[in-house]
């Protein structure tokens, strides 16, 4: 038998978004999920949210793990060209604020 370990090595990014969307579609939650920069500094998070928490975080809640991800790197190159919201430090940056 295959130890984990070895058969994890051979799984592809997309066989890994297609297990996620999988996890997603259960929806034990919503079926709803964003990728958003945390609300106090400690990095990233894709996760499943309710409707209200999308204008929370400045950001819609969709179906889908793939356009949550690319709805992420669409607002990177959007700050990256001079188009997001101006951050307390001057930095273009579209994360709310704590």
């Amino acid at each position: 038998m295959e130890r984990a370990a070895d058969i994890l090595s051979s799984i592809d990014d997309k066989e890994r978004l297609d297990w996620l969307q999988k996890q997603l579609d259960k929806a034990e939650y919503t079926g709803e999920c964003v990728f958003r920069w945390s609300t106090s500094g400690r990095g990233w998070r894709l996760h499943e949210v309710s409707g209200e928490a999308g204008p929370i975080y400045g950001v819609t809640p969709t179906s889908s793990v793939r356009k949550a991800i690319d709805e992420g790197m669409q607002r990177e190159i959007d700050e990256s060209s001079g188009s997001g919201v101006e951050g307390d430090s001057g930095q273009t940056d579209s994360r709310p604020s704590d």
